[in-house]
């Protein structure tokens, strides 16, 4: 193995992560990380993120490109223009009985992908108002009758169907049921609010349909009163720890106050997590408004409110007729809208990439790399860095030549100096080749040549990248004592290699990848292999880059 750590070796680390991935780039929905609840917040990668975002309504009638000028092209725009992490998105009960099945899921499921895929996580709400079994909200004049049919059997059969489609994939959030209303006097009902326990039976109900059927996402629940008045819930929760409850809250004049909203809370914060699904407030650009209010005396206020308590949000609504609109008709944005997009933006993450928020475990070295100008990332619309793709020496062959030569470079034409099969990486055949050519590589066997395209990055290999970029090509570390790490004995593989990993450990440039319970000594994992995220961490320790 050691005659073969050349400079190859010094430059092939870097050479994986300062390039875009020019075939068999990871798609940017499997790097966006699975969500869960943990204590008070919402956690990806096991760090707490924020979500903050809009809601989009539903596929078939606020988005139907018929009447409306929307399309999937708007999830780009509030991924790339408003910084969003989050979109809501919402199918009628009506909807769920009536339409073609196969249509609707479809028009869904090119909703939910266009989010996924521009850097976003989705809540799917069931958009019922009313209680189960019980009222239904009346349809607005011209929807259908049954819009907001509140039958528990519509609403078991729908969760049912999302659980089976979707309930793996943890980076979308099942809201179960929209607004609770117990009645059509709910809203001016006295204090305290008695329908949590019935209601929270009925939830229950939906969460076991969930996991029954291999829900493992995020569920929201919510209180009474079009999801307004969370009273109750706090001495009798909800026994599902992978629940966050929702509270919906516009402009009201008079009760714009901390006081108010945290009586609507009934003790909840601090105790549960809460997310704002709904927000919003109709400036004086807007004629008759439903819910007048400004930036001072509602926007200001209630945005400062929630941020006291870290609270996510989602503002209502990326529409002009679906209010509060956060567009025009021409989708310029309202007053409202330019103050909900400059809130999303203020408290959206300062990362470049989408799929490296700030609360990624390997978020400010990921930055570093970028901005000391060693990597473009792996996907440029949107932006990403694919820190999950495991590196391997077909990427690093476009990577280093352009890296060395310029953007502008063509490889050779193949001769076949590499006995390799390349079915699957002829893309990279032509640069394994120029590489070897300008002396950047000897392959990866002698006799006969090799290039290996297809080799992986294990820790131990890194460990003498990371070295030899902090201390030059001729650097060999010195003998190691044997016994640092718990689990790499002489009989280990890879042993060859534990000088090189005993002084990358000793120099920062790689952590311990676990502690040996019976021995507390580090463990170093030699074979582990090294993807995009670790690979920035070994160079920006190695190149002693600063990190914001």
């Amino acid at each position: 193995m050691n005659r073969f750590i050349k400079f190859f070796l010094v430059v092939v680390l870097l050479s994986f992560i300062t390039a875009t991935i020019p075939v068999r780039a990871v798609s940017p929905t499997a790097a966006l990380p699975g969500l869960s609840i943990s204590g008070l917040n919402i956690v990806a990668n096991g760090q707490p993120i924020r979500l903050r975002g809009v809601n989009m309504a539903d596929p078939f009638w606020a988005r139907d490109p018929n009447f409306y000028n929307y399309s999937l092209a708007d999830y780009t725009t509030l991924s790339q223009t408003w910084h969003a992490n989050v979109v809501r998105i919402s199918i009628f009960p009506t909807q769920w009985k009536n339409m073609d099945r196969p249509t609707l899921l479809a028009g869904l499921s090119s909703e939910i992908n266009a989010a996924l895929d521009s850097g976003m996580y989705v809540i799917i709400s069931y958009h019922v108002i009313g209680w189960p079994d019980g009222y239904s909200q009346p349809a607005y004049p011209g929807n259908p009758a049954d819009t907001y049919d509140s039958s528990m059997s519509v609403a078991t059969s729908f969760w049912t169907q999302m659980a089976q489609i979707y309930g793996a994939d943890t980076r979308i959030i099942f809201d179960l049921w929209n607004e609770p209303v117990h009645d059509a006097m709910d809203y001016v009902g006295s204090d305290p609010n008695p329908y949590w326990a019935p209601l929270k039976a009925y939830y229950e109900t939906l969460i076991q349909t969930v996991r029954s059927n291999g829900g493992q996402n995020i569920i929201i629940a919510t209180g009474n009163r079009w999801a307004s008045w969370l009273v109750g819930i706090k001495d009798n929760p909800l026994a599902d720890s992978n629940v966050i409850y929702a509270y919906h809250k516009y402009s009201i004049n008079g009760l714009n106050t901390p006081a108010e909203w945290d009586k609507d809370m009934g003790g909840l914060l601090g105790v549960k997590p809460v997310i704002v699904s709904e927000w919003g407030y109709e400036d004086v650009d807007v004629s008759n408004p439903t819910w007048p209010g400004s930036e001072a005396s509602y926007g200001d206020p209630f945005t400062q409110w929630m941020d006291s308590h870290n609270l996510s949000s989602l503002a209502w609504m990326y529409h002009h007729d679906w209010t509060p609109a956060l567009l025009k008709a021409d989708k310029s944005l309202t007053l409202y809208g330019a103050f909900a997009q400059q809130y999303i933006l203020a408290n959206s993450s300062s990362s470049t990439f989408t799929d490296v928020p700030t609360t990624h475990p390997l978020y400010k070295y990921i930055q570093a790399l970028y901005d000391a100008g060693y990597t473009a990332g792996c996907s440029s619309s949107p932006m990403m860095f694919c820190p999950d793709t495991i590196l391997d020496r077909a990427q690093s062959a476009v990577f280093m030549l352009r890296g060395q030569m310029g953007s502008g470079y063509t490889p050779p034409a193949v001769t076949g100096i590499f006995g390799d099969n390349w079915t699957g990486f002829e893309w990279a055949q032509p640069w394994a080749e120029g590489m070897y050519q300008e002396g950047l590589t000897q392959g990866c066997q002698s006799s006969p040549l090799l290039f290996c395209p297809a080799n992986q990055l294990p820790r131990v290999e890194a460990s003498i990248f990371g070295l030899r970029m902090k201390y030059g090509v001729g650097y060999a570390p010195p003998a190691a004592s044997g016994t640092l790490f718990a689990d790499f004995p002489p009989s280990d593989p890879s042993y060859w290699g534990i000088d090189w990993a005993e002084q990358a450990y000793l120099d920062g440039l790689l952590p311990a990848c676990g502690t040996d319970s019976g021995t507390g000594k580090p463990m170093f994992c030699p074979s582990e292999l090294v993807n995009r995220g670790w690979g920035a961490y070994l160079i920006v320790k190695a190149k002693n880059l600063p990190t914001p």
